[in-house]
């Protein structure tokens, strides 16, 4: 395993000039992975390190998608009506696309196609259908399409040393080809809340307009319902701090849990919020309002919440997921194990060193120089830097 962004001194050198490259953009709009093609294609359009070229399903997220790059031209963009995770998108696909026009393909999940006629370069996320299955069928399927895959391609991109660990555990000898390429911080927040922050006043207004809400809250966000997000756990683990810290539910502003994202919307309790889908203009106020953000999930590959609440100031409440581990630090509060009584007392830790709103109010009026170190390490350019040079050691 390497880190793309230092290469050795005897590696080989690679060559030189613009590869013509086809991405899979079919899961645009789905959780993460869509998150990780959004910054990707736009990283990569603006350095002009590459000849892009995208394969679209023609949905509404890929036609929202496209609409947004103003004129801006890709190479060409193909529309494919193949399902995910179908025997189509395997094996037939790649025989309806002229693969002859292109240097290089690259699948964003580790559905990679068979008989590819050019190289491949595979991102693979997590190996959390392995490890956290959401049914009994899916390490049948994804253990030998991630071993394929792993086989099959000239580079593959892991987003965090975890997953390039768990990669290099499940099929042996492939290191040498696994290159971790973190994930990217949100360009909207980055200029909407770092590059010209909003005021306090602004943010709280902003946040009552929209949701009746002030603080003081824990916020959570989840994507998806699935068991390894651990949303029933949050749940159980916030009625559990009433009688660690009774007296943040007294008075007039009683702490509340806040949950953004569809993965919220069946979940409720007492002061339990659940917004649903937000704006990412809401979220970024909402990030910057919370005593903390709540991770409650088993497991992550990467877990772009945490990154973007690290960056706009917020503390982080989590299990020990070795993904997390790698962007938390010493301000945040990780569980000793993954019981709900250990989430419970890690809220309980993050609640008690300073006084409610001093912390918020610090963290709205200047980015710490852990913040600033995070947007230079997980910037949309870094991320499209970093791959393109893995797209170059794949045509070596």
């Amino acid at each position: 395993m390497q880190d793309s962004s230092a290469l050795s001194a005897n590696q080989e050198e690679v060559p030189s000039g613009r590869p013509a490259v086809l991405l899979d953009a079919r899961k645009i709009g789905d959780g993460g992975i869509g998150s990780y093609i959004d910054s990707l294609v736009r990283g990569l359009l603006d350095s002009g390190q590459v000849k892009l070229s995208l394969v679209v399903s023609g949905d509404r997220a890929a036609e929202t998608f496209l609409n947004s790059f103003s004129g801006r031209a890709f190479e060409a963009v193909i529309e494919e009506k193949a399902p995910k995770y179908s025997f189509d998108e395997l094996f037939r696909m790649p025989k309806r696309i002229n693969l002859s026009r292109f240097d290089l393909f690259h699948a964003p999940h580790y559905t990679l196609p068979f008989n590819l006629k050019v190289p491949s370069v595979v991102t693979i996320h997590d190996v959390i259908h392995l490890t956290h299955p959401p049914s009994f069928l899916h390490p049948f399927l994804a253990r030998p399409l991630i071993r394929s895959a792993l086989r099959r391609a000239a580079r593959v991109i892991a987003v965090s040393q975890a997953t390039a660990q768990a990669l290099a555990e499940l099929s042996k000898g492939i290191s040498f080809k696994v290159e971790v390429v973190p994930n990217a911080f949100d360009s909207f927040l980055a200029e909407h809340f770092v590059a010209s922050s909003p005021s306090l006043e602004e943010m709280l207004n902003c946040v009552w307009r929209e949701f009746q809400i002030k603080p003081p809250y824990l916020l959570a966000v989840l994507s998806n319902n699935k068991p390894h997000k651990g949303g029933r756990d949050l749940l159980r683990a916030f009625a559990e701090l009433r009688k660690l810290s009774p007296h943040r539910f007294e008075g007039p502003s009683p702490l509340r849990l806040v949950i953004a994202g569809s993965g919220g919307e069946a979940l409720s309790g007492v002061n339990v919020i659940s917004l649903g889908q937000v704006s990412r203009e809401n979220l970024g106020n909402l990030y910057s309002l919370a005593e903390a953000l709540v991770i409650p999930s088993l497991a992550e590959g990467f877990c772009l919440p945490a990154l973007e609440a690290k960056i706009l100031g917020a503390r982080i409440i989590a299990r020990p997921v070795s993904a997390l581990r790698e962007i938390l630090g010493s301000g945040d509060s990780i569980a000793a194990d993954f019981t709900v009584a250990e989430l419970s007392r890690a809220m309980h830790v993050a609640l008690s060193p300073e006084p409610e709103g001093k912390g918020r109010e610090r963290r709205c009026s200047e980015l710490s120089l852990s913040s600033t170190a995070l947007l230079s390490t997980y910037s949309r350019q870094k991320l499209a830097e970093r791959t393109a040079q893995v797209y170059l050691r794949a045509l070596t």
